[in-house]
């Protein structure tokens, strides 16, 4: 495995692995948010950058020749890894599983993959203008 390919790599488990230790803690500090719930927006942002994370583990080819295919692994992935860690917060104290916290874990890996899709449609019309090659 080349240095670019580690460095494209690592920051998937990397992030999964700080889900699985702030979900192992009783409490979290969350700051107050206007809207939602800070609990329901910190789920939305891990999993989006998990999501994206795991994106990088594709290669630009495979997003533009199945972007659906693709897309939904990713999200799934991520969902399921949601899931799993709901189900690892019922065995710590002072945590309790959540649907809607999954729910945040999975609209979180949805955005960040449209922004993957959004991201390499312009790749793709740049490189037909030959800026990008």
């Amino acid at each position: 495995m080349n240095r670019s390919s580690v460095l494209r790599k690592a920051p998937a488990p990397a992030i999964a692995l700080a889900i699985f230790i702030l979900s192992a803690q009783s409490t979290l500090p969350l700051p107050p948010t206007p809207f939602f719930s800070p609990d329901k927006v910190a789920h939305f942002i891990a999993y989006g950058a998990l999501a994206f994370a795991l994106a990088l583990w594709f290669p630009l080819a495979s997003w533009k020749a199945h972007p659906f295919r693709t897309a939904l692994f990713v999200v799934l992935i991520t969902s399921l890894y949601g899931a799993s860690d709901e189900f690892h917060q019922s065995f710590v104290p002072g945590r309790d599983t959540s649907v809607g916290d999954w729910v945040a874990d999975t609209f979180g890996a949805i955005v960040a993959v449209l922004a993957v899709l959004w991201g390499t449609a312009r790749l793709g019309k740049r490189g037909e203008k030959g800026a990008i090659k």
